[in-house]
């Protein structure tokens, strides 16, 4: 009988691995981290884009607008810096000045909607191989934009049409580009307004009380109403008091008895009339709509290309940064004869 051997255990078949030593989970996390924060900071040192020098800030531009008193002057460069965009220079293009008119407000609030627009009117030029620059220049006041159109200080400007009619006598040459839409029409509305009850019941009663005019040498608060004054037998020295002031101004200074009478925008008497305001028209006001005009000397092909680019205009971004009514823009089609006579007979209103 042979022998019995001790059994012995097979070998393994495979040999386990070392088994490695744990890390803790923070250490991980933080690793992972540090290599994401990395290729972001890579990725946006090679893709950034370059700021141009002497890149000025928008802050710095609006602080430097608002020191102005009753003109506001601002570079194409200004410009793109204010409209978030690139400044790109280039001595091959053209350098024109937009000019007008602006309202009472913050400088800061009247001068980024005008910025917008010569951005939008140098990016259209730009598609249709025109490279034109726009510097811009806004004045309080229409005889300073008149004046500065006269002396060759601008080339496209917004102008009101009295300050045009006026503005066409010392320079024949003014090309009209296009006519503003108010509400969807080439005409603005306003009013000659007093409180209600009142023992003022015509212009003719207007005498011996205070008066408060618009704009100066506007159409819709100048010329018109003192054209209407005047055919009712009124003059200057007929009134206890005349001063001028914006619609809203006037509009609450009638109501509250500041004022007898005054010059009020259609659209702004009537959302108070809908409110319930006592206030009377005695006569109502119409004029043409704002015009935009090209001076003396813009090259006809530029003059032709903005009068497009004005009636393609429909974003409202741009619009109603310009005024809240603005619904576009239409080729000129006002009739300003009936103007050009008001702007005569107001004469009578104030004489020498």
């Amino acid at each position: 009988m042979k022998p019995t051997l001790p059994r012995r255990n097979p070998a393994p078949v495979a040999r386990a691995w070392p088994r490695a030593p744990r890390r803790k989970p923070a250490l991980i996390t933080a690793g992972i981290l540090t290599l994401l924060v990395s290729a972001a900071v890579l990725a946006w040192t090679h893709c950034a884009p370059e700021k141009d020098p002497g890149m000025q800030n928008a802050e710095v531009i609006l602080q430097r607008v608002c020191r102005g008193e009753g003109k506001w002057v601002l570079s194409a460069e200004e410009v793109a810096i204010l409209t978030r965009h690139r400044w790109r220079p280039d001595g091959r293009g053209t350098h024109l000045t937009l000019g007008s008119r602006v309202g009472e407000g913050s400088p800061s609030r009247l001068v980024l909607p005008f910025a917008k627009l010569c951005h939008h009117l140098h990016t259209c030029l730009r598609r249709r191989s025109l490279r034109v620059l726009f510097d811009l220049q806004l004045f309080g006041r229409h005889p300073d934009t008149r004046a500065a159109l006269i002396d060759g200080s601008l080339h496209c400007v917004r102008l009101d049409p009295a300050v045009y009619i006026l503005a066409r006598r010392q320079q024949p040459a003014l090309t009209p580009i296009a006519q503003e839409l108010s509400a969807g029409q080439p005409e603005v509305r306003g009013a000659i307004i007093v409180r209600h009850p009142s023992s003022i019941a015509t212009l003719a009663d207007l005498k011996g009380h205070s008066f408060a005019f618009g704009a100066e040498q506007s159409a819709l608060g100048s010329f018109l109403p003192k054209a209407a004054l005047a055919a009712a037998g009124l003059r200057a020295h007929d009134f206890r008091l005349l001063t001028r002031a914006a619609s809203d101004d006037v509009l609450n200074a009638v109501r509250t008895g500041v004022w007898d009478a005054g010059v009020v925008q259609w659209d702004d008497l009537q959302l108070l009339l809908k409110a319930g305001v006592p206030l009377r028209v005695l006569t109502e006001l119409r004029g043409p709509s704002l015009l935009w005009v090209a001076a003396e000397g813009v090259d006809p092909s530029i003059v032709a290309v903005l009068r497009d680019t004005f009636l393609e205009l429909r974003d409202p971004a741009v619009l109603n940064g310009l005024d809240h009514r603005l619904t576009g823009f239409t080729r000129p089609l006002a009739e300003l004869d009936a103007l050009a006579q008001a702007i005569q007979q107001a004469q009578s209103f104030d004489p020498p």
